[in-house]
């Protein structure tokens, strides 16, 4: 029994020993996790204190150089040296942004007074026109309206019928054999010349081809020796052409339309301004060229029934065609008219009038309006300002980088060896207060390291005569950086 006894307090003895062991085991290997832990969190913070003060510091002294202000100023940006800018960048997420423009989602309109053009997803000068009714018509001989297109030079005219071509009435065989089958084809008379296109395809539109025809000869012009193919080929698109023998438009108008310049021999593919919500499906073009001293406009309008259409081209006193403008909506919305004409009666200095025919079908008189075209109102510097870029309450902006704005500035050859930033200003912010001037490519630091915005801001100065008017049609690859606090 004292032995039992005895044996049994031993065992009870040595399982509390190694219970107690076990124990002081585990607190052991616990403060030793927690040590590492702390240690590796005491690196952590030591490493980012040290780089957040890189960052102050070096904001600091950027700060210093830069002279901020609400108001435009000239271009303030970082030149600091490659490795430092990756040192900068290290911990922080990259992001890019870019707008097309297709809506004013990511425009502060309150702060924006240039004007937007849903249509031509742009921003220009504020257009000034007027529009007036003249009167209601008595008849329709009264406001006739014409839709035809000439192709007669005085008693010489190229012509289709049947199927087949005559000049002057007498048969002329086609340029190519893509006219004579499968084929839409369109004429025109721009002066001394004519131009004579097709659309080939008969389920689809599968390419475009013009010729000009001087009376003697064809000469190819588009689409022969670099094949032109519609973006949407099975919508069915009207092709016509407008402008004098040296100066001229060759217009496709599909789902998507395709436009080509033609200056002094020189060919511009223009297509940029006749996009998706431009075409509007596809609609039968007339083209109107004006020109003004130094000032070349065309008026793009349409014969297709139930489709009224006026859109303006310019050039800012350049060769090329600068912006577009489409006052198809303003015009036309609410009173739909099934068709118009659209003729120049004047123009000076101030503008242009125009007489507008519109007919809303039996049963209804035809109406004669005005348009007056008095160019833009540029009299003062304009801007288009963001709303905030970030989204995300909890990102907290480090810097941005801006590395490619497309613009269209309509610059001359004098002024653009000067530079766009004589025509416009751009300016980025992290606080929607402080604004850094950049120019495209060079990286910029915000002075303010608290900032959790992202903004752009473009200014652009008012013009010298009422014709001017930059066309600002997308904003890209804006790159930027931030900390996710």
């Amino acid at each position: 029994m004292v032995r039992t006894a005895k044996a049994k307090l031993r065992q009870s003895f040595l399982k509390k020993a190694l219970t107690e062991k076990h124990t002081y085991l585990c607190r052991l290997i616990s403060y030793g996790v927690v040590f590492v832990l702390l240690f590796f969190n005491l690196i952590v913070n030591l490493f980012n204190y040290h780089q957040q003060g890189d960052i102050k510091n070096i904001l600091q002294v950027n700060s210093e150089e830069k002279q901020l202000s609400v108001e435009p100023s000239p271009a303030a940006t970082s030149r600091l040296p490659e490795n430092t800018l990756k040192d900068l960048k290290a911990g922080l997420t990259a992001g890019s942004f870019g707008d097309g423009f297709s809506s004013l989602a990511w425009i502060n309109s309150g702060a924006t007074d240039l004007f937007f053009d849903n249509t031509a997803t742009a921003f220009y000068f504020p257009p000034k026109y007027i529009y007036q009714k003249v009167q209601d018509c008595s008849s329709n001989q009264e406001c006739p309206i014409d839709l035809a297109v000439n192709t007669c030079r005085g008693q010489q005219c190229l012509t289709l019928s049947g199927g087949q071509l005559f000049f002057a009435g007498h048969p002329l065989a086609w340029p190519s054999d893509e006219f004579s089958k499968d084929a839409r084809v369109s004429i025109g008379l721009l002066g001394n010349k004519w131009l004579i296109g097709a659309i080939v395809g008969n389920e689809q539109d599968k390419k475009i081809i013009v010729y000009s025809f001087d009376g003697h000869n064809f000469s190819p012009l588009l689409g022969v020796s670099q094949t032109v193919i519609p973006r949407y080929p099975n919508y069915h698109g009207y092709l016509s052409f407008g402008g004098t023998d040296q100066d001229f438009l060759v217009l496709y108008v599909g789902y998507e339309g395709l436009a080509f310049h033609f200056k002094n021999g020189n060919q511009e593919d223009v297509s940029k301004y006749f996009g998706i919500r431009m075409a509007d499906g596809g609609f039968d073009p007339r083209i109107l060229r004006v020109a003004s001293g130094q000032e070349t406009f065309w008026y793009i309008t349409s014969a297709t029934i139930a489709k009224p259409k006026l859109i303006k081209l310019w050039q800012d006193g350049t060769n090329s065609i600068q912006g577009v403008a489409s006052f198809s909506d303003p015009l036309f919305f609410g009173r739909a008219p099934q068709q118009t004409s659209f003729k120049l009666i004047s123009q000076n200095q101030q503008g242009r009038d125009f007489t507008v025919i519109q007919d809303y079908g039996e049963g209804f008189p035809r109406q004669k309006w005005q348009f007056t075209d008095n160019g833009f109102d540029n009299s003062q510097d304009r801007k288009v300002v963001s709303s905030n870029l970030i989204t995300v309450s909890n990102e907290q902006i480090g810097f941005a980088t801006p590395a490619k704005v497309d613009l269209d500035l309509g610059l001359t050859e004098q002024s653009a060896a000067v530079g766009w930033g004589n025509y416009a200003l751009f300016q980025f912010s992290n606080n929607g207060v402080d604004w850094l001037g950049a120019n495209l490519g060079e990286e910029i630091i915000f002075p303010d390291s608290k900032g959790q915005g992202l903004y752009w801001r473009a200014q652009f100065k008012k013009g010298e005569n009422s014709e001017y008017s930059p066309f600002f049609d997308n904003f890209n690859n804006l790159e930027y950086y931030f900390r996710v606090l």
